[in-house]
């Protein structure tokens, strides 16, 4: 992350690249969103507002962009459920590396949620261990979409 910060104060951008440069182990591996994830906690953590709007816009490019593709073409159809996979890894990191002040990137991710409810509801397992700020602004959108929620998200709230 340190070599995409100086790319950024030197080039006014930095790379998307998936994996660390100089070492290509599967271990080094880094989902693009986790990168962008981790560029805005660095650039909120040390008020780099430019650095935080690329991060921003780079997040939401990537999250709708895999989303977009995904969503229109069956040619792709397993890629898209692995990138919804990757939100659901990157979830508690948005939530947990900034102030509940900082709305930037949990409103994409809760927008993006909420898009792909139906198959998010499905991974009921995985988001019990969601952070509870995530759970509650779902259960507080849902309680306005619809009054029958979901059993297990009423279940971990109520614990």
């Amino acid at each position: 992350m340190v070599e995409r910060l100086i790319q950024h104060c030197y080039a006014i951008d930095y790379s998307d690249s998936k994996a660390i440069q100089d070492d290509w182990k599967e271990s080094h591996y880094i989902p693009e969103l986790q990168i962008h994830s981790r560029m805005y906690a660095i650039a909120d953590r040390y008020s780099i507002e430019d650095l935080r709007k690329e991060a921003k816009l780079k997040f939401h490019y990537a999250i709708h962009r895999d989303s977009d593709e995904y969503d229109h073409d069956d040619e792709y159809e397993d890629n898209g459920i692995a990138e919804r996979h990757d939100v659901l890894k990157v979830l508690p990191h948005v939530y947990n590396s900034t102030p509940s002040s900082a709305h930037g990137l949990r409103t994409i991710v809760f927008n993006f949620a909420l898009d792909h409810w139906e198959w998010f509801e499905q991974q009921s397992e995985v988001l019990k261990n969601a952070p509870r700020e995530f759970l509650v602004d779902i259960d507080h959108a849902i309680g306005h979409l619809t009054m029958d929620k979901a059993a297990w998200l009423r279940d971990v709230l109520e614990t």
